[in-house]
């Protein structure tokens, strides 16, 4: 810096200067992409995307702008366009961030609202499984009409040890295949809790449920002689048509 004096003469002598950039230079908000549940409520926050971990700087306000877009939403009474398919329904709106400095800068906030989940929209329909006891069975698919994708997940700490332990096996592939040996000495009904994941990340847990006849009693039930009668047979049955009686 130059300092003229009254008589005419100069000096020259340095000075320091801070430069300090507008926060619009330092700061850039933005909204993350947020998807809502129609007919539920949510919050959307902005944050300094070069910094995420950096809060904005105290006495920052927001106000919306683009007032026409607004006045028209409003007249028509936030009616927007709706997939009826999907459910899917999105709104864009431009932000105005002031900071503390004066400085202004635009952003866009995006929400979309999607309709239900596929845990919602699906419902697995396992059918009951009749089985014999020492039968082995194998399924395909356990529900079929499911979108394509869904995992299937079997909970095996839910089936008693004894089950394993006398013989018992079964197994459910991701793709809902299903196997299923019960023991020939196994005489419970089984409840197999069998977890569902959908292509959209959503999930339920239903039963499937086994119906377990022992073989023994299959069809026509099998009467074994009792203890006591063993030392004494029974008489044999009377011939169709014959009759007895006193001489």
């Amino acid at each position: 810096m130059v300092a003229e004096y009254p008589d005419g003469s100069s000096e020259i002598f340095p000075v320091t200067l801070n430069l300090i950039p507008e926060d619009t230079l330092v700061y850039d908000a933005v909204y993350k992409f947020k998807s809502i549940r129609t007919g539920s409520e949510d919050q959307i926050t902005p944050f300094v995307s070069n910094q995420p971990d950096v809060p904005f700087p105290a006495g920052t306000s927001f106000t919306l702008t683009g007032y026409y877009e607004i006045d028209q939403l409003r007249s028509a009474g936030w009616k927007f366009e709706l997939n009826p398919v999907t459910g899917e329904l999105s709104v864009t709106v431009p932000i105005s961030v002031i900071y503390p400095d004066g400085s202004r800068d635009n952003t866009i906030a995006t929400m979309e609202s999607v309709g239900p989940d596929d845990s919602e929209l699906f419902k697995p329909d396992f059918d009951l499984i009749p089985i014999k006891s020492g039968d082995y069975i194998e399924i395909g698919v356990l529900a079929p009409g499911l979108p394509a994708g869904t995992e299937f997940h079997l909970d095996y700490y839910a089936l008693p040890d004894r089950f394993f332990d006398l013989g018992g096996s079964t197994s459910l592939s991701g793709n809902g295949k299903f196997s299923l040996g019960v023991p020939l000495t196994w005489n419970d009904d089984l409840q197999l809790p069998i977890s569902i994941t959908f292509p959209d990340g959503s999930h339920t847990v239903e039963n499937l449920h086994v119906d377990v006849t022992p073989a023994n009693f299959a069809g026509n039930p099998i009467d074994e002689p009792k203890d006591d009668d063993k030392d004494h047979p029974q008489p044999a049955p009377k011939p169709s048509g014959s009759s007895f009686g006193s001489s």
